[in-house]
């Protein structure tokens, strides 16, 4: 783990601070930062806009230029990023780039996936190397519901990778 800021410990205690007294005006910068990286899914989920095509976004991925600003200006201050909110961000063809990019700035970088995309090995092999941890899944512990859709669709990448890996 780097070395945090000053600036990045300063932004946090602003931070509590201000929640402190409920400020509704906010001199500090974000502590936790959302980026979408994509709004496609091929999931259609009962309970998401996305899923239920009730999004009036354009579909398209962000680009990692714009990617790459927002976190170069957000980066200092923050300490942890999701790469996620209503779509699969393994859409986005940059997104290796954008996960190791993100990590190389100090940001505890978290993300989600349905594990419905055709992932390769070396896919695989690139997040261990980016995040040096194991992957833990929760599958057991998905509604039943959920499970059932996901077995419409079909988890053989899931379950490759889950016996490939562990």
């Amino acid at each position: 783990r780097k070395k945090q800021s000053l600036k990045r410990i300063l932004n946090y205690f602003l931070s509590l601070v201000q929640y402190y007294f409920k400020h509704s005006f906010l001199f500090t910068m974000p502590i936790y930062i959302t980026i979408d990286v994509s709004n496609f899914c091929q999931l259609k989920c009962p309970l998401c806009p996305t899923g239920q095509g009730l999004e009036g976004r354009e579909k398209k991925n962000i680009p990692f230029a714009l990617f790459k600003k927002i976190i170069d200006e957000l980066a200092p201050y923050a300490y942890g990023l999701d790469l996620q909110n209503w779509g699969e961000p393994f859409f986005n063809p940059d997104i290796f780039k954008m996960i190791k990019y993100a990590v190389g700035k100090g940001l505890f970088t978290n993300i989600s996936t349905n594990f419905q995309i055709l992932f390769r090995n070396e896919d695989f092999d690139n997040l261990v190397k980016i995040f040096s941890v194991a992957f833990n899944f929760i599958w057991k512990g998905i509604p039943i519901f959920w499970r059932s859709m996901m077995n419409d669709i079909g988890n053989e990448n899931f379950f490759s990778f889950k016996s490939s890996k562990f």
